[in-house]
């Protein structure tokens, strides 16, 4: 069972309806409610740059995504939906140094999994921010030249950077170093603000590094939408190219711009921050043993087909851990490097889509899982809560992913209030299909005899 598909569940009734894909996802046809049993139809260059940020860009700087999203984001608690585990409820968090498991609790079943699942994350934990003392501390309105220049002087030996409260304008990729950590002085206070010329590859680099991350800090994308307004215009995929790509980056940047990117890095972290709209990715991680932590994710301009605006999961031993995302195309776990990716206790009001390719052998544990109402549903494109391939250009998982005790439920138009894989005495594993008939039973139970004998795989101890 370790190493192989068990998808011959007896007992099942595929119920069953056609999802044409548009652009990326969507149909047209019917399909049938797993609960309800109703049918619905389906569907920058830092050495060029002046720094000046330009528009919209001066005094005090909202923090929210927009008046499009207003209710969405709470400043005051960014923390806006009830987890499955409250972080009140232990005395450590996932990811701390001091996290430790419970080896007795692994299961000879998925014991190489397990195994492997318990190193997600950056090595040892990451430090906890209140034992950093700065090095540097850069004050408001200090830009990306400024920050590139404290951590070149910082390269050799490593240190800590204090960003003060204040708007500090990023119109140049900054190049995260080995050892090197940014904080900002408050979460709502420090606003890196990306400019409205910035389409570099990112705007925080993380490039074959390793021991590097950054703490509590909001940052934020100034771009004006093609449609009018400081804030994406469309709040969600609308399948439609040209009104999906509110910054014509597909004519202009074929790579794409990431808020934050990870490439070949090892053992670096996010923590305690907010990422709102973004040119295009939220979050390109191409880097191992990641810690993303207690993130509030939030807007796109760019939704396009393509491979736009993710928070893209593509290489393995990755933890994923309190975050919220929402209104952004996909949160994708692909590619052939994505495996052994852990995604725990986190409240996303987005999907999770196992797009393409990955290599399987992912944990999604204890997440609450919701597509609010506003997102589509019978109209083109159909969300549901986790997603295999969506198109026939694309392919299966090379070995099932894990779908244990989260809790999903499907406001989105036409669904009624589905709560498909939020059986917690069920194992889900998958996907099976590529561009399913119905995408309900693209993760199946597994049978009772193969259900995790200590009643989890990830046996964390926090207290």
């Amino acid at each position: 069972m370790t190493q192989k598909w068990n998808y011959q569940l007896r007992g099942f009734i595929l119920l069953s309806f056609l999802l044409t894909l548009s652009i990326g996802c969507g149909g047209s046809e019917e399909t049938t409610n797993p609960t309800n049993n109703t049918t619905l139809p389906t569907d920058g260059n830092d050495d060029n740059a002046n720094d000046s940020t330009g528009e919209n860009q001066t005094g005090t700087v909202d923090i929210s995504c927009g008046l499009a999203s207003l209710g969405w984001t709470n400043p005051a608690d960014y923390m806006t939906w009830e987890l499955q585990i409250p972080r009140d409820s232990y005395k450590y968090q996932i990811g701390d140094p001091e996290m430790s498991f419970d080896t007795s609790k692994i299961d000879p079943k998925y014991e190489d999994q397990m195994n492997k699942w318990m190193t997600a994350g950056s090595k040892g934990g990451i430090p906890h921010i209140e034992t950093l003392s700065p090095d540097k501390i850069l004050e408001d309105g200090t830009t990306s030249i400024d920050i590139n220049r404290a951590i070149t002087e910082l390269e050799k030996s490593g240190g800590v950077i204090l960003l003060k409260d204040g708007i500090h304008p990023i119109n140049g990729t900054i190049y995260l170093k080995s050892n090197v950590i940014i904080i900002g002085e408050s979460r709502k206070g420090t606003c890196c603000l990306i400019g409205s010329k910035m389409f570099e590859r990112a705007a925080f680099f993380f490039d074959s590094i390793k021991n590097a991350g950054m703490y509590r800090m909001t940052i934020k994308g100034n771009y004006e939408s093609k449609f009018g307004g400081y804030s994406p215009h469309y709040l969600w995929n609308i399948s439609d190219q040209v009104g999906n790509d509110e910054l014509n980056l597909e004519a202009n940047n074929k790579e794409g711009m990431a808020s934050v990117r990870f490439y070949h890095s090892e053992n670096c972290w996010l923590d305690d921050m907010n990422i709102l709209n973004s040119a295009d990715f939220s979050i390109n991680c191409f880097g191992k043993h990641t810690t993303l932590r207690i993130l509030h994710v939030e807007g796109s301009y760019t939704k396009c087909g393509g491979g736009k605006g993710y928070f893209y999961i593509g290489y393995p031993y990755n933890l994923i851990t309190g975050c919220e995302v929402t209104h952004i195309r996909h949160i994708s776990v692909q590619s052939i490097t994505s495996e052994y990716n852990v995604l725990i206790n986190n409240a996303f009001k987005q999907e999770i889509s196992f797009h393409t390719s990955d290599n399987g052998n992912n944990l999604i544990i204890g997440n609450n899982i919701t597509l609010p109402t506003d997102m589509p549903g019978t109209d083109l494109p159909n969300y549901f809560a986790i997603m295999g391939p969506w198109s026939i250009q694309h392919t299966l998982s090379a070995h099932p992913n894990f779908i244990y005790k989260n809790h999903c439920i499907e406001h989105n138009k036409g669904h009624n209030d589905a709560k498909p894989w939020s059986d917690d005495n069920k194992l889900y594993i998958g996907p099976k299909y590529v561009k399913p008939e119905n995408p309900w039973i693209n993760f199946l139970p597994v049978s009772d005899s193969d259900i995790p004998v200590y009643d989890t795989l990830y046996p964390v101890i926090l207290n």
